[in-house]
């Protein structure tokens, strides 16, 4: 498998090296079509890929598979000629662009061990069912606890984990804290970007997990338990832009009014409208203002440097009020955070589950996002060469496979060396110096090959890697 990743993400560089006859394989009718074809059969044994992935990890710690970490992205395609694409939400800012998703299950320990690629328009809370279900069934997982993001969570959702006897751990957003079942945001009314001192936390009730962190626990509401956040620096980072928006935007009407009011020319009534309402949409502060922005039409005798007078003029002056009510309701989340969960099994008076670690397991989704930046950056997906649907998809199965390999690799190294090497350049550095050389007789024509020995250095390595030389 191996052999085959490495020949189908470099196909040019693979026949610059030693792999062939290291692993004694002729690599000499590598083309186009041969790659083409193994992709096929690549999507064909899919499945077989991540079971062989979930037993190797199982089977070396059952542990990392308590808690398993699901998550979505998005790859972008230049031109309309792969089918599987579509336009949808974009996480790579790329929304004039067709696009896929794919979805990855990692566990505990950052491996993936099964993955799925769906249309770009597919809506992420629509794919988390078909996850629990591989999760219980497929590989029969009992005990564990599903952690995604808050764009995956919906009442349904959560009932559907709930009745399959698993436990999940998310984030709501922001427009679903307040549908939280007796939950009081009133006592951050009094909060201020310049009194964000522990002490005044403290008061709040707010507990401290970490510097970047303050958190309460609300207990079970409706067999959910929910946990309370706050950010510190979130809330003053939201509460600053809040203001310097509604600031600017108020601004911009200010000045356009004054240029309205000094115009040269008649000013067309939709195109002033939707100058504003463009603005509104740059600065995303649509929400804090009430319907649409009323245009009083005016009339501008305008004078010459003769003084002589000419035609009117038609132009506008713009007002809009401030939506106060949604203006309180952000004001009531800015840094705000609240976990949810259906861990509210309790030994005595105490949950088994704490708060810390519920806050922790979800924190630790970062796990899966490294998976997603390495296949992105480190592996460079893109840009895609295939477009046929299982050609699209076999080229995810190929960059993950990969990452499963660079993670392992790292995570070996790591436990030898104590550093991390996945982010780095330096993770293969080790093994550049190994060569392979050609003689070949003048006289005969036979060419013989020999590998250049191995560095002390080497050889120590790869034998702590459990890598076996000859």
């Amino acid at each position: 498998m191996l052999i085959l990743v490495l020949t189908i993400l470099f196909p040019q560089w693979i026949r610059k090296t030693a792999v062939s006859e290291i692993l004694g394989i002729c690599l000499d009718k590598l083309n186009d079509d041969k790659i083409y074809y193994e992709l096929d059969k690549i999507e064909e044994n899919k499945n077989h890929l991540e079971d062989h992935l979930f037993r190797m990890t199982y089977r070396k710690d059952p542990s990392s598979y308590t808690i398993v970490n699901y998550d979505l992205s998005s790859s972008y395609f230049v031109g309309f000629k792969c089918k599987l694409s579509a336009f949808g939400r974009s996480k790579d800012d790329k929304h004039g662009n067709k696009q896929v998703i794919v979805g990855l299950l990692v566990n505990d320990k950052g491996y993936p061990f099964s993955w799925d690629v769906y249309p770009g328009n597919t809506a992420e809370v629509h794919t988390l069912t078909d996850k629990v279900d591989i999760c219980r069934k497929r590989f029969k997982m009992k005990d564990i606890t599903l952690v995604f993001d808050r764009g995956i969570v919906s009442d349904d959702n959560l009932e559907y984990i709930t009745d399959k006897k698993l436990k999940y751990i998310s984030c709501l957003d922001k427009d679903q804290i307040q549908n939280v079942p007796g939950i009081d945001l009133s006592i951050f009314k009094v909060l201020t970007t310049k009194d964000l001192s522990e002490k005044q936390l403290s008061i709040l009730g707010l507990d401290k997990y970490d510097q970047d962190l303050w958190f309460k626990d609300l207990g079970e509401k409706e067999n959910r338990r929910y946990i309370r956040g706050l950010n510190p620096t979130l809330f003053k980072e939201e509460r600053e832009s809040r203001i310097e928006k509604l600031r600017c935007f108020e601004e911009f009407v200010e000045k356009k009014n004054v240029e309205l009011k000094s115009a040269k020319r008649s000013r067309g009534y939709e195109a002033t409208k939707n100058c504003i309402i463009n603005e509104l949409k740059r600065l995303k502060t649509k929400k804090y203002f009430n319907d649409e922005p009323v245009l009083e039409e005016i009339e501008i005798q305008p004078i010459d440097k003769d003084g002589k007078k000419g035609s009117l003029i038609k132009s506008y002056q713009v007002s809009i009020e401030r939506n106060e009510v949604n203006i309180d309701k952000d004001e009531l989340v800015e840094g705000l955070c609240v976990f949810v969960s259906n861990h509210i099994q309790k030994k005595e008076e105490d949950v088994i589950f704490s708060s810390e670690r519920i806050i922790k397991a979800y924190r630790d989704k970062t796990k899966i996002e490294d998976a997603f930046k390495h296949i992105k950056s480190f592996l460079k997906i893109r840009p895609f060469f295939v477009n046929t649907d299982k050609h699209v998809r076999a080229v995810y199965t190929v960059s993950v496979v990969s990452y499963f390999i660079n993670k392992d690799l790292a995570e070996r190294r790591k436990q030898i060396e104590g550093i991390d090497y996945l982010n780095s350049k330096n993770l293969y550095e080790p093994f550049r110096g190994y060569d392979w050389i050609k003689l070949k007789d003048t006289l005969s024509g036979k060419t013989k090959g020999e590998e250049v020995w191995l560095s002390e250095e080497q050889k120590r390595l790869l034998n702590n890697l459990n890598i076996n030389i000859q």
